[in-house]
């Protein structure tokens, strides 16, 4: 846990190195002591971020560490050499260049500079949120991550409803304008371990460390409930000035292999909440039943996910149950494609099992004022997995 709250204030650690070069860089000795009381207290990830902000290398954190202590010893050695006090950041340099020989061909620029210009290359120019590239840089390193710490991440997709006629009617002034609040909207909303960017013209996509589907949906609807609910600048009486966004939200590994199927999957479950009625979430799912569904009757409780955790939750109970799904009986018709948590409650294991849900098929029962709803599992693990297959054979 201490280990996953240093990877997730990254970020602010970058910053807080570059303000200390900064406040610090006329006390040489006081800056120093500041550097390694940080990295006592935050560990090796912290040598990692400021041997970045120095020199633009990449190491992990322990070898970051071990480069770090070589650094000194070159640094006390070379004051040996010449009989007076040199800085951090001459050793630093001589050791990449003529010990470790990292460095072949170095250019000296201010950090200031050198941060404003590397800025600019990740970033949208409009937003200030990260761009396209970046975002699937991010990405990609993120899912080896996963691989390498059997872990899960998420990535939403969103698209602003109807943004082209919005254009039309108030003009692209006001659209910039628009799309400048509505990603202050996104940043307030998420970690400063997630990563937004701004993908296409009126596209934005997050990626979620360390989330699984279901918060990665509350997220998103929350966020969808928000822009809803904004009155943007200049047309706070307008009813017409309302914007609306739709997204769709896939997690690896269960949807997908690699960072391509991931961002593929994600579109793809964009795609249903834009065709069906826009201005909804749309959790990702394969439409294929590879398993046949048996008849059983459990007691069944379910609420749509939303990002109130104490919504109400109905009792229904199961018509039929298969690896990959179930169906039950329900009072009021529940939209396609909407997000549902469930719990079986099942009497001869004594427990109750919770999976993730999304609705596939809804089917008017005749005469009677009641529905079917199929619904296949979005995410659910082995361990119940293998309950449910010893439950319906």
């Amino acid at each position: 846990m201490a280990e996953m709250k240093i990877v997730e204030n990254s970020n602010r650690m970058f910053e807080e190195i570059i303000h200390y070069l900064d406040e610090d860089s006329e006390n040489e000795r006081r800056l120093l002591d500041k550097l390694n009381s940080l990295g006592a207290e935050s560990g090796d990830v912290f040598f990692a971020n400021l041997i970045k902000v120095l020199i633009h290398l990449d190491f992990g954190p322990e070898e970051a560490r071990a480069h770090w202590d070589s650094i000194l010893k070159n640094k006390s050695e070379m004051e040996k050499g010449i009989h007076r006090c040199i800085g951090f950041r001459v050793a630093l340099l001589d050791y990449f260049i003529n010990i470790n020989r990292k460095v072949k061909n170095p250019k000296i620029v201010e950090i200031a500079l050198f941060e404003q210009t590397v800025r600019s290359a990740l970033t949208d120019g409009l937003t200030g949120l990260y761009n396209k590239r970046h975002f699937n840089d991010t990405l990609e390193k993120e899912v080896e991550r996963c691989r390498r710490h059997k872990s899960a991440s998420s990535v939403i997709f969103f698209d602003l409803d109807n943004f082209k006629e919005y254009n039309d009617h108030y003009g692209h002034i006001a659209g910039d304008l628009a799309l400048q609040q509505i990603s202050g909207i996104f940043s307030s909303s998420c970690r400063m371990s997630d990563t937004i960017a701004r993908y296409g013209g009126e596209e934005f996509a997050i990626l979620l460390p360390e989330t699984d589907k279901k918060s990665a949906g509350i997220l998103a609807e929350r966020i969808r409930q928000a822009i809803e609910k904004h009155s943007f600048e200049g047309l706070e009486e307008s009813t017409e000035g309302r914007l609306t966004i739709s997204g769709g939200v896939a997690y690896y590994p269960g949807d997908g292999a690699n960072w391509e199927e991931l961002i593929k999957n994600a579109d793809e479950a964009l795609y249903r909440a834009k065709n069906f009625t826009k201005n909804r979430i749309c959790l990702f799912y394969s439409e294929r039943r590879s398993f046949p569904r048996i008849e059983r009757s459990y007691i069944l409780s379910y609420k749509v996910v939303t990002e109130d955790p104490a919504g109400d939750e109905q009792i229904t109970t199961t018509r039929n149950v298969s690896e990959t799904g179930l169906s039950f009986e329900c009072e009021e018709p529940i939209h396609l494609s909407t997000a549902i948590v469930l719990k079986i409650k099942i009497p001869a294991l004594e427990q109750v099992l919770e999976v993730l849900g999304t609705v596939v098929r809804v089917e008017k029962i005749d005469q009677e004022e009641k529905y079917v709803v199929g619904l296949q599992f979005l995410h659910i693990d082995a361990k119940t997995r293998n309950l449910l297959c010893n439950l319906i054979v």
